[in-house]
């Protein structure tokens, strides 16, 4: 499925996250994350559905496919590189951005601007996408760049 914000004839990125759109978020594992529990990443349970479009847009001409996503602790972006290259495989490294939360300075107001700082700073396409799950996150991108960030519920039939 190709959604709707798509357009086939622009060299466009298409960022996903990863926690509750590629993979499961669980309810209350957020202490585990908090705590640096060792595998919280490593063990989700894959999104087929979602992965599905990664990899379909993944084949299209003209797009990319990538992650933006954020953790705790430096060690967290190992599982979740891991994680990315059992699941999806065809996203180069190059296009794996993680904020890590211990090596910034956000508050926890200002953390919904994370990830909008990122794709700013990314250059070569003529349109950026994020699929996300948090709506602050959503909102914050697109009251910088409309029609930026999407729902993961948009890629769904």
């Amino acid at each position: 499925m190709i959604p709707k914000f798509i357009n086939i004839k622009e060299n466009q990125l298409v960022l996903f996250d990863m926690d509750g759109v590629l993979a499961e978020y669980i309810a209350g594992e957020e202490i585990n994350i908090i705590n640096e529990v060792p595998n919280t990443y490593s063990s989700k349970r894959p999104i087929q559905s979602i992965i599905k479009v990664a990899q379909e847009l993944h084949n299209m001409p003209k797009i990319s496919v990538g992650i933006l996503s954020s953790c705790d602790y430096p060690s967290q972006v190992i599982e979740k590189k891991e994680w990315l290259k059992k699941y999806l495989p065809f996203i180069k490294d190059d296009k794996i951005f993680i904020v890590v939360w211990e090596n910034e300075e956000y508050t926890k107001e200002t953390r919904c601007y994370a990830k909008l700082e990122v794709i700013q700073k990314i250059k070569g396409f003529d349109k950026i996408f994020l699929i996300e799950d948090t709506h602050k996150n959503i909102s914050a991108t697109n009251e910088i760049i409309p029609n930026c960030a999407h729902h993961l519920t948009e890629l769904l039939d």
